[in-house]
């Protein structure tokens, strides 16, 4: 009697140990599906790539449609892109840009300040060669860009195409102050980079804007008078209607915004001259020479601007 009751026990301790590991066996399958499943879910990347290699070349398109030009660009270099390459999704960045066209204008006063007071030279060569700058940039505007030296315009030394450069850092109608912000720009790289556009001839530039605090430096005045000689030579005709005169190196003003010139005897005031003959506004808050084709002339009695404002700077 009581060997059979040791055997039942032995028995139903199997049983109980045989349902133990089918439980956990159980257990373990399921907690690999649903790892399995996760992953399928997400789509997660093998080892040695990153969540940017998972992201469809169609989803990246559709959110730069949303972006502005420098923060398409950025987003190239995020994904990979540097000195022209095509690393990742940066192949498509970069051709959704302009909608496959050329960048003709860069300007940084789409981006928030603060970040484009932390792009680099390093950065901005790197934009220029993904936009391929040299063949097609026509406008570059470096609003807020206070940390670079001028180094990283490289890829633009010996345009023939590039018309306009703002080296103030500021808005287009961002109030000039007698103190500027400090910014890291070199006079040595600025002017090294804007002779190089002259040497050679056959340069399609037309208008510079520099720093108040560079007003009187040497070599930026030498490069000036070597950059009105050159326009004089271009034989380039003043822009006001039935004038008919050549712009010269003495004096002739250029637009801003549409870079259209005007000689000397149209751009320069003289007491007892009709002022509605003058083609240019006056803005007494953000100083830039614009044609009264481009803006109208305002009074602002506001923001400490009293004066006379052209039409974007009238709050």
């Amino acid at each position: 009697g009581r060997q059979r009751l040791k055997m039942a026990l032995a028995a139903e301790e199997t049983t109980k140990s045989s349902r133990k590991r089918a439980a956990s066996s159980s257990e373990d399958a399921a907690e690999k599906d649903a790892a399995e499943g996760e992953c399928k879910r997400t789509k997660l990347p093998p080892p040695g790539r990153t969540i940017r290699d998972a992201l469809p070349d169609s989803l990246v398109a559709a959110v730069c449609d949303f972006l502005t030009v420098p923060s398409r660009l950025m987003t190239a270099l995020a994904l990979g892109g540097r000195n022209g390459g095509s690393i990742g999704g940066t192949a498509v960045v970069v051709s959704s840009l302009v909608g496959g066209a050329p960048v003709t204008s860069l300007d940084f006063e789409d981006v928030e300040k603060e970040l484009a007071g932390r792009l680099t030279d390093d950065h901005l060569e790197s934009m220029l060669r993904l936009a391929k700058a040299a063949t097609g940039l026509q406008i570059l505007k470096l609003a807020g860009c206070t940390n670079i030296t001028g180094s990283g315009l490289r890829p633009l030394r010996g345009s023939r195409v590039l018309r306009q450069v703002d080296f103030t850092l500021r808005g287009n109608h961002e109030a000039a102050k007698e103190e500027e912000e400090e910014s890291q720009l070199s006079k040595e790289e600025v002017v090294s980079f804007l002779q190089s556009l002259l040497d050679g001839g056959g340069t399609a530039l037309r208008d510079v804007s520099f720093p108040k605090a560079w007003a009187g430096d040497p070599a930026v005045g030498q490069w000036k008078e070597n950059f009105d000689q050159y326009k004089a030579g271009c034989q380039i005709a003043c822009s006001k209607i039935d004038c008919g005169n050549l712009i010269s190196s003495r004096y002739h003003q250029t637009c801003y915004d549409c870079l259209n010139m005007f000689c000397e005897q149209c751009s320069d005031i003289i007491d007892g001259d009709d002022i509605d003959d003058y083609p240019f506004v006056h803005c007494d808050r953000c100083w830039r020479p614009r044609c009264k084709d481009c803006t109208t002339q305002q009074e602002c009695v506001s923001c400490n601007h009293d004066g006379e404002v052209c039409s974007g700077c009238m709050p």
